[in-house]
């Protein structure tokens, strides 16, 4: 398959500390510090699953909008505070369309940057991007798909709350007890699972035209716990879950191995799921160690497993450079997926 008009190369990038690596042919030529000034364009996975592949085409602009919205969760369903206002921000492509994608992610002030959609760098992203919006443009360029994301403001104090499960038979990883916050003893993981489906989303519809097949959830260390519990709560309204660097690992198996037995998989149409773990640095390797079992579990527990894709890098660092990466393949990956059915 030629994707690159100008010279039919095929470029692999790999994170090496908080470089990107850029092999053509598998032979370094250079390594830069920020692809920012790149665009991407999806390529054919190696068979080695060694890199996240990438095809880099330079500067092209991508074009949308980003809303600020406070919507007034009237039902309390989130806080307890009456009438607490929650943030999100709505990402709309300027392109018309029949039937938008939709997806929900978290930590929504660093999937783009919020001044200019097409400039990026590490400013006014404090921790970087994950350049969002253009890897739809590539969705949109290959696959002929619009999709409109909804980003869940994570700087109003409550993300390690909001973002873990609070059950009953839950327990801490001996590893990971001093390095988390009491809120993973007390989250309120199933009210900003309805905020969502009982708010924001229905608001969406009712807005827009929204094509149900896909509409998914996305996010990374806490956001990534979130959008794979969420997913399997809530099967009839996600039907996939991009589970990044999940916060899965804090807990122990046999936390989940419970949950999963609350579950009824076989015979059920659950979510696609695409698991992203790096290993390299404190956080991530707490997270890698943690999750080894995280795909043979669903498995054992009878989740199907074509509906189940993992990449596994240990020498991707805790950080939004790599989750940008792992996105651009998360979103061949389910466009395949679709297109396949």
């Amino acid at each position: 398959m030629k994707f690159d008009l100008k010279n039919n190369k095929k470029i692999k990038i790999e994170q090496v500390d908080d470089f990107y690596q850029i092999q053509y042919h598998d032979k370094n030529v250079e390594k830069i510090k920020d692809c920012s000034l790149y665009e991407g364009i999806f390529i054919e996975p190696s068979k080695d699953k060694k890199f996240l592949n990438y095809h880099i085409e330079i500067d092209r602009p991508t074009y949308g909008t980003i809303k600020v919205v406070s919507l007034t969760d009237y039902k309390n369903i989130t806080y307890k505070k009456e009438n607490f206002e929650k943030v999100i921000q709505v990402y709309v492509p300027n392109n018309i369309s029949k039937d938008f994608g939709l997806i929900i992610m978290f930590d929504s002030d660093n999937l783009y940057s919020i001044e200019d959609l097409t400039k990026y760098t590490d400013s006014p992203d404090d921790y970087g991007s994950w350049e969002v919006n253009r890897t739809l443009e590539l969705v949109k360029r290959k696959y002929n798909k619009d999709f409109i994301v909804v980003g869940i403001s994570s700087k109003d104090g409550y993300r390690d709350q909001e973002l873990t499960f609070n059950l009953s038979y839950q327990e801490i990883r001996k590893e990971a007890k001093n390095e988390i916050s009491d809120s993973f003893y007390n989250g309120r993981l199933d009210n900003i699972g309805r905020f969502i489906t009982e708010s924001v989303i229905p608001i969406l519809i009712e807005k827009f035209p929204i094509d149900l097949n896909y509409i998914g959830i996305a996010g990374a260390s806490s956001g990534g716990l979130a959008s794979f519990y969420l997913s399997l709560v809530y099967p009839n309204i996600f039907k996939f879950s991009f589970v990044f660097s999940p916060a899965n690992g804090v807990f122990s198996d046999e936390t989940f191995i419970k949950l999963y037995k609350t579950m009824e998989f076989k015979n059920k149409n659950v979510p696609y799921i695409y698991y992203y773990q790096g290993g390299t640095g404190s956080v991530e390797s707490l997270l890698y160690k943690g999750n080894l079992n995280f795909v043979n579990n669903l498995i054992q527990a009878g989740y199907p497993q074509e509906k189940i894709e993992s990449y596994i890098n240990e020498s991707f660092r805790h950080n939004e450079i790599a989750w940008r990466l792992a996105f651009v393949n998360a979103m061949d990956w389910i466009m395949n997926v679709n297109e396949k059915k």
